[in-house]
């Protein structure tokens, strides 16, 4: 057709042909739809467009205004992957469809899955028909009418078949089984033993599953269930297995029942306990009270439970009842039942028989009272009684110093009672008991002895004047012949000097004299002397034990002790030096060393004032203190009691200090603060501790720690001449030492700069410049010196 004043859009018919004037070259036909804008030939401005361009193509003939549109059609190819067919326009590859099979795996409801497409619209859109959907049902799964409706696997089929070609997707589904519904329960109702039993029963089982039950007692482990139903009283679990089915899972449900325990009936299937004939009497041997009670079960014909019997109703037992003592008993009994049978009465609800039993007292077999002796002031021995039979009666003793026939009133109770030296008599009384009459035993004899004395005399008993007039004290006695006291010494009798007299205390009602011992008349001086060793100044670091400086004696004088060689020389402190001369000099003893104090005068130096040098004009008295310390042997120095004149020997009990040196187990010693004196014993030592039982170290595996804390004090100085010096800030710096000593014993610490520098007693170091390193000297008890070296407040071993 010709088109020419086309008022609107139009698609040419299939061979028409149009003049057009086209605005744009024509173009080839690449499958794309595209709008061509055209003219008519008369020119009036309208368009024409091509809309759908996907099945038509334009043919150019040669002619510029000159073209041939035709329709193609579709002509369409089939494939298949998976659950998925695929169509494709052999003339236009933009035209393609899919269909896309796709199936729920539920659980089962006994409706029918069914699988389906997903989206169809564009194989619709091209005019396609839809293919059928089928079922097949894999091993062990079923169909119904054709329909996958029962539990089990399963596979969707939907297929295209052209030319002869068939093309299909497959979709796997399963429909799982499903779970008997929450009503599903399992119930059975108790009964009592001995009663026929109930059959469980089970609701809810919508599969018809098959049924099995179980038993067990109810709270064991499930290990325990049974097929057997129980048939013993008790509390029980029953559980009931429902098998699977085609379209419903296995379950279990279980339930708690009740088996009663059955009452007894007295008299039927038990027989009560019976009192025996009354009117027993005691003669020493137990009595049965009660007969024994029977049970018979008549279901099971044998007997069954226990039977509990008490006198008192506290104290239960299965044994049957007896008694010995003397007296009225009734007894009570209860029946526990088994596991099928229930109680009679109780421990707290006993059943009672009235039936009192009575026992009459006996007669005791005579008894005698023991005695022993004793010495006066010792602790007095208990009296004792042997009774036949014992039945632990109360005994009361009672004495005499006169009287030996029993009763009256010269006879004492003897509970807690101290007696002076002599002969007593005693007898005692038994009281009656629950299964005897009381008794009193004859009198018997016996002595308390005299004590002894002791006495120590080492100025006890009696004291002596300058003209040896004697004063003998209360209690004693002085003889001038050995063993012989008759004739005695006098008070303010006038001894001989340097005879033997011999002394002991006084005997009395209740004491025999003490032993004698001798002494000598003789009036009381004391000369002690002593060898002593000089050492060390500790204030000023004098040297005095760089040589042995021989023997000294020890003389009180005005102001303290002289100090003299073998020469006769007092030992002085002269300019600082310690020299020999003829001059007594005083020395102070205190804390077990001497000291002196030394005043010197002493001028004030000049100055310069300028160019000036003003020289001293004034002076000044220095009291300088030196200190002497004394060893012997390392025992300290004490004064005499009595003239005060300094001695070594201490008088009293040794003060020994701790066990030292166990290096081999067995040369264990410690040494008397007071004389000196050393003891030494064998001990125990363990090799893995390096101690001793008695708690000494080894000194070889001693353990020392030093440390030292800092601290720091900034003060002004002035430093210079007059008004030309200067003030500055001085800074101290101080380290104070800690000695930790494990297993020895530290007598010294000493500080110094430097290893071989100037050392001082005292555990503190001070200087003007920072403390970087000191050294540390530690003498131990041994006379071992150790060697520290400070830094950073630790103390290394530097020997």
């Amino acid at each position: 057709m010709e088109l020419d004043a086309i008022a609107a859009k139009q698609t040419p018919g299939d061979g028409d042909r149009i003049t057009i004037k086209l605005t744009v070259e024509p173009k080839p036909y690449t499958g794309t739809a595209e709008q061509i804008e055209i003219k008519n030939e008369a020119g009036n401005g309208k368009n024409v467009e091509f809309l759908d361009m996907s099945l038509w193509r334009l043919v150019n003939d040669g002619t510029p205004d000159d073209g041939k549109i035709e329709k193609t059609g579709h002509d369409w190819t089939y494939s298949a992957s998976g659950n998925v067919i695929t169509a494709t326009c052999r003339n236009n590859a933009a035209h393609t469809a899919t269909l896309t099979l796709t199936a729920a795996s539920p659980t089962y409801t006994n409706i029918a899955v069914e699988a389906s497409f997903e989206d169809t619209s564009a194989w619709t859109s091209f005019g396609l028909e839809l293919p059928t959907i089928t079922y097949t049902a894999k091993t062990g799964s079923s169909l119904t009418d054709g329909k996958a409706a029962n539990a089990g696997s399963y596979t969707a089929k939907a297929s295209v078949t052209v030319g002869g070609q068939t093309y299909t997707a497959t979709q796997d589904f399963e429909i799982s089984k499903a779970t008997l519904p929450a009503g599903l329960a399992v119930s059975v109702t108790g009964w009592t033993y001995g009663e026929n039993d109930n059959t469980p029963s089970v609701t809810d089982n919508v599969g018809n599953g098959a049924v099995s039950y179980t038993y067990k007692v109810k709270g064991a482990d499930d290990s325990t269930y049974t097929k057997t139903k129980p048939v013993d009283a008790g509390s029980y679990t029953v559980r009931a297995s429902i098998a699977e089915t085609t379209n419903y899972e296995a379950a279990t449900v279980e339930a708690d029942f009740t088996i009663d325990k059955v009452d007894m009936v007295v008299g039927t299937n038990l027989l009560a306990p019976s009192v025996p004939v009354s009117g027993l009497v005691y003669d020493g041997s137990a009595k049965e009270l009660l007969c024994a009670g029977q049970t018979w079960d008549e279901k099971d014909g044998a007997p069954f439970g226990t039977f509990y019997y008490s006198v008192d109703g506290e104290s239960w037992s299965t044994d049957l009842p007896t008694a010995i003592s003397a007296g009225e008993y009734n007894p009570v009994w209860y029946f526990v039942g088994d596991k099928n049978h229930n109680n009679i009465g109780s421990a707290e609800a006993p059943i009672s028989q009235l039936y009192p039993i009575e026992i009459s007292r006996g007669d005791q077999t005579a008894a005698t009272v023991v005695m022993d002796g004793y010495t006066y002031g010792g602790t007095l021995p208990p009296p004792s009684i042997s009774i036949t039979p014992s039945e632990n009666a109360t005994v009361t003793y009672y004495y005499s110093a006169t009287n030996t026939t029993t009763g009256g009133t010269e006879w004492k109770d003897m509970t807690a009672t101290t007696l002076n030296a002599g002969t007593y008599y005693l007898y005692a009384v038994i009281a009656a008991t629950d299964n005897y009459s009381s008794q009193t035993t004859a009198a018997v004899a016996f002595t308390v002895a005299k004590a002894d004395q002791t006495a120590s005399f080492a100025g006890e008993g009696y004291s002596l004047d300058e003209n040896l007039f004697i004063i003998i004290s209360d209690g004693y006695e002085v003889s001038a012949t050995s063993g012989d006291f008759a004739s005695i010494i006098e008070n303010g009798t006038q001894l001989t000097d340097g005879t033997t007299y011999y002394i002991r205390k006084v005997g009395d009602a209740n004491h025999n004299p003490s032993p004698e011992t001798a002494f000598i008349a003789h009036i009381v001086r004391c000369t002690y002397t002593d060898t002593i060793r000089l050492v060390e100044n500790g204030t000023y670091g004098m040297k005095l034990n760089c040589c042995d400086k021989g023997e000294f004696t020890f003389v009180q004088v005005e102001g303290g002790w002289s100090i003299q060689n073998a020469d006769g020389k007092y030992l002085t402190m002269k300019d600082g030096k310690l020299v020999l001369n003829d001059e007594a000099f005083a020395w102070t003893y205190k804390n077990g060393s001497f000291s002196a104090s030394v005043k010197t005068e002493q001028k004030s130096g000049g100055y310069w004032w300028g160019w000036i040098y003003i020289p001293g004009c004034g002076s000044k008295t220095v009291t300088t203190t030196y200190y002497l310390s004394t060893v012997t042997d390392g025992a300290n120095l004490s004064t005499c009691c009595v003239c005060a004149e300094l001695y070594t020997t201490v008088s009293g009990d040794h003060d020994f200090g701790c066990w030292i040196d166990c290096k081999d187990g067995a040369n264990h010693k410690r040494q008397c603060k007071h004389c000196g004196e050393w003891e030494t014993e064998a001990h125990d030592y363990d090799e893995t501790t390096h101690k001793c039982v008695c708690g000494a170290y080894n000194p070889s595996c001693a353990v020392m720690d030093v440390t030292a804390t800092y601290a720091t004090k900034t003060q002004k100085q002035f430093s210079g001449f007059l008004f030309w010096g200067t003030w500055k800030n001085v800074t101290t710096y101080t380290a104070t030492v800690k000695v930790n000593a494990e297993g020895m014993k530290v007598t010294k610490v000493e500080v110094a700069a430097s290893e071989n520098g100037y050392w001082t007693k005292g555990n503190t170091f001070t200087s003007n410049s920072e403390i970087e390193q000191f050294f540390v000297r530690v003498t131990t008890s041994d006379g071992e010196k150790h060697l520290f070296r400070v830094a950073d407040g630790i103390g290394h071993p530097a020997n």
